[in-house]
């Protein structure tokens, strides 16, 4: 009896911690129990299966290729900020593919109350050097 794999579909919003731990996924390779794919991949997530600024068919292609490839892992590992702007029909096909290759397909999502949210992004643009204020107004 072969056991089925899981694959885990990280969809979190901005500001919510995803990044850091794609990050970690990308820095930690060989030493993740899980496997985390290198196609798809744009700024640390699998952002191409969105669909926002790519043709997400091609790379649902290439991701099956990667994962057919893969025999030492039971976990599989996917995250994306942006697969919460994806339409319903990319969401079905990144579904219908995984489950024809064998995958039980688990969705995690994560998000954060809107007035958080505000907060870590004003606080973000300040560490990054962007002020809100006047300069001539500045004590």
């Amino acid at each position: 009896m072969t056991l089925k794999k899981n694959i885990f579909i990280f969809i979190g919003t901005g500001k919510t911690g995803s990044t850091a731990i794609k990050k970690y996924c990308l820095d930690n390779l060989k030493n993740i129990r899980f496997y985390y794919p290198r196609s798809c991949i744009s700024e640390y997530g699998h952002h191409k299966l969105s669909g926002q600024k790519v043709n997400p068919e091609k790379y649902l292609n290439l991701l099956a290729i990667e994962l057919q490839s893969i025999r030492d892992y039971k976990n599989i590992f996917i995250s994306s900020e942006e697969l919460i702007y994806a339409n319903k029909h990319t969401i079905h096909q990144l579904n219908k593919l995984m489950q024809k290759l064998g995958f039980n397909v688990k969705i995690i999502m994560s998000y954060r109350n809107l007035y958080d949210a505000v907060l870590s992004h004003y606080y973000e643009e300040i560490f990054q050097g962007k002020y809100f204020f006047d300069n001539e107004n500045k004590k």
